[in-house]
């Protein structure tokens, strides 16, 4: 069986590697891709680091899923609920190559709070108590190696602290993962380990000389620990690189929030009312320096941030009155207690249809490319109704605010749907591709002599595969017909 290394970078985009690798400023990276596979990796729809992690491990769409960001929005309950790990009933990849054998370690994946157990260990992306940790006498075991995993960083609040924070999260997480896989040691056959703070320095940093320094520190750590590994698996071993989505800059900012206020379409309560009397008389801007300290902190799975959320956003909307909830700007839940049954549907393309005409008025070009309606409803019935795309127009709902267009603040870069794909190893043949975020998990699979589950929604990379590990495959597959028919 051939160990696989995955390199996960979130947000990690072509858009800056592409130039700093044409420049020999990511010299590992720039040799990896020169041995191999590389190109595109498509996204999913919505653009958001979950779903799209939990695609890629699962090989499944959010709408098989049924999870289709940080929040979600529990129409029975009025209420978002945080997603965690335990939302996803699905297999991953870690749990197939676990039931065949094989020894995995997963290390900060988004979307795997609480770890749950595999064959092998997990490291959450909320290390923060023992409940992010499997085996969880892992918890007090890296803490004192490396000390504390669970750094909050202040993005939109403090970004020359931010920038120190990131820095040192990244670092004690090379340092961690290096532990680790001196511990398991050659026990290890599938190893993943993910960097999240790529994401955030190019949200608020972009093409800065911060992130191209920020750039050459992973570059550098990421040869130094497949080193680490090379030292213990040896060199025959595969390496896959790849992002959970792209990233852009940003052109304008729009608050769709107060877009649905101002259209009738989102109601607010005594309490929202009153609040947004009072926040659209203080300067422009501070309601969206509220926001984003709350946004900011979402992702972090805190429990004291969670309830501000639902503050902002459960305990300001009147959910009898209210025809759209949005958790978020870019999905949008046509909310049928306000709306005469027949009327859905109409309801729903005239919204699409208002949507789609709205132009970006600093750009002077159509703010949105294509609106999708009822995406996921053919797999799940309570998926959002209206999806906009990741594009050059930052999505937010803040309904206190009445500025709909405002320029960036701080968050100047956003998601595109194109991540990157590199692939390198013995069973890994050089060339351009173009791949799917879903194409993972079955490649993998497929790269470990397993069968791909009928349900994956992606294919195998096979273009990308070597002569000899496709003979391999095809006579293993033969040799399966063989006892069949016996």
């Amino acid at each position: 069986m051939r160990k696989m290394l995955v390199v996960a970078l979130d947000g990690a985009t072509w858009n800056i590697l592409e130039p700093m690798m044409n420049s020999g400023e990511l010299p590992c990276l720039l040799g990896i891709r020169e041995k191999g596979a590389w190109g595109p990796l498509r996204s999913v729809n919505p653009t958001f680091t979950i779903p799209a992690w939990k695609c890629y491990s699962t090989g499944l769409s959010p709408g098989a899923l049924g999870v289709y960001f940080f929040l979600r929005f529990d129409a029975r309950q009025d209420d978002f609920v945080l997603t965690s790990s335990l939302d996803f009933k699905f297999k991953e990849i870690w749990d197939y190559l676990g039931g065949a054998g094989a020894h995995c370690g997963i290390f900060n994946l988004p979307g795997t709070f609480p770890a749950k157990p595999v064959q092998g260990f997990m490291i959450s992306d909320y290390a923060i108590n023992e409940r992010g940790f499997f085996p969880r006498h892992l918890y007090h075991e890296v803490i004192r190696q490396v000390g504390d995993l669970s750094i909050g960083i202040p993005w939109a609040t403090d970004r020359k602290k931010a920038l120190d924070l990131c820095w040192v999260k990244t670092e004690r997480e090379f340092s961690a993962i290096q532990y680790l896989v001196q511990k398991f040691g050659n026990e290890l056959d599938w190893l993943q380990f993910t960097l999240d703070t790529t994401d955030g320095m190019q949200h608020y940093f972009w093409t800065s000389i911060e992130v191209a320094a920020f750039w050459k520190m992973v570059d550098f750590r990421i040869g130094k620990f497949i080193e680490s590994v090379a030292k213990i698996w040896g060199n025959e071993f595969n390496i896959l690189v790849v992002s959970d989505h792209g990233g852009q800059l940003l052109e304008s900012r729009f608050n769709i929030g107060t877009w649905l206020v101002q259209k009738g379409y989102l109601a607010l309560n005594l309490k929202g009312r009153l609040l947004r009397r009072i926040i659209t008389k203080v300067p422009s801007g501070w309601s969206f320096k509220v926001f984003d300290l709350v946004s900011s902190r979402i992702s972090r799975f805190g429990r004291s941030e969670v309830r501000l959320a639902n503050y902002l956003l459960r305990g300001i909307t009147d959910f009898n009155r209210s025809m759209v909830v949005a958790p978020t700007g870019t999905i949008l839940y046509v909310n049928k207690r306000a709306l005469p049954p027949e009327f859905v549907d109409q309801f729903k393309a005239r919204l699409a249809s208002e949507l789609s005409t709205l132009v970006n008025p600093r750009s002077g070009r159509q703010a949105f490319g294509k609106i999708y309606v009822d995406l996921w409803k053919i797999n799940d019935s309570s998926s959002p109704e209206i999806i906009l795309p990741a594009g050059p127009v930052d999505l937010i709902c803040n309904p206190l605010s009445d500025e709909a267009w405002v320029l960036p603040n701080g968050w100047v870069a956003g998601h595109h749907i194109d991540g990157i794909f590199i692939g390198s190893g013995p069973d890994i043949s050089k060339g351009r591709v173009s791949a799917s975020l879903l194409d993972i998990a079955p490649t993998i699979l497929h790269m470990y002599n397993l069968p791909v589950p009928p349900a994956m929604e992606g294919r195998v990379l096979t273009e990308i595969l070597t002569s000899r590990m496709t003979m391999d495959q095809k006579a293993k597959a033969a040799d399966a017909d063989k006892v069949m028919e016996e």
